[in-house]
């Protein structure tokens, strides 16, 4: 997950904390846009001569905030 360093006063002291960073979103806040050929699963060809089986998930998609009253960002601090 993704942090940041924040200057905040917890406790009667002001310091710089770790905090981590949550991110949440409401209905119909954030849009999706799906290309090519729908998800999809795909095979690997370099698999040891069929010794092991890899594959991989596979998605063209563009992701847009639609409305931003429907989305927040929340600090959770390590104090």
């Amino acid at each position: 997950m993704p942090s940041q360093s924040q200057t905040a006063t917890i406790g009667g002291s002001a310091a710089s904390y770790e905090a981590a960073i949550g991110m949440f979103f409401g209905p119909q806040s954030v849009g999706v846009g799906i290309g090519g050929n729908n998800a999809q699963v795909l095979l690997n060809n370099n698999d040891d001569f069929s010794r092991f089986i890899m594959m991989i998930w596979s998605l063209y998609a563009g992701f847009e905030l639609l409305n931003a009253d429907f989305a927040t960002i929340a600090y959770s601090f390590n104090a």
